[in-house]
């Protein structure tokens, strides 16, 4: 009989195993968050510069190897992180202007330094989801030509 209660124990103990690794393993993958979380105007604060970010126009987010999301009130900002300090990243997020508000993959973004786009950080950068306006086509650069050239 003290046989059979021992293997009945064991076999507890290795389902109460089992289903910690499960439970593990799940709550790991929730935490790697990938996506944009909305970005709070006027609450939020920049993680580079520190300001508040309040312009709808621009905004960014960089979602590190952990998941943990960092906000930015403008992709310079964003730039200036990745590319001055090396700040590690898992996905990158931009407002395009002809989209305010709305969050998209930088790598989807056409960019434009211009000084009619008056950014907060004064870089005169923005992002365009659409078609780019004549007026900028000589100017439209990638996210990583934007990086290189933000750089100090």
């Amino acid at each position: 009989m003290e046989e059979i209660e021992n293997k009945s124990g064991m076999n507890y103990l290795k389902i109460l195993y089992r289903i910690l690794i499960v439970w593990a393993v799940t709550l790991s993958i929730i935490s790697c968050n990938s996506n944009p979380e909305p970005i709070e105007f006027g609450k939020d604060q920049c993680a580079f510069c520190k300001m508040t970010i309040v312009d709808e126009k621009f905004g960014s987010e960089l979602i590190t190897p952990q998941g943990r999301i960092l906000k930015y009130d403008a992709a310079e900002c964003m730039a200036q992180d990745i590319g001055n300090d090396g700040q590690e990243f898992s996905a990158l997020y931009a407002i395009a202007l002809d989209q305010p508000g709305k969050l998209v993959l930088v790598d989807s973004l056409k960019f434009v330094i211009h000084e009619s786009i008056r950014s907060p950080m004064g870089a005169n950068l923005g992002g365009f989801i659409g078609n780019v306006d004549e007026k900028y086509l000589d100017s439209v650069m990638t996210w990583p030509k934007i990086v290189q050239r933000l750089k100090k």
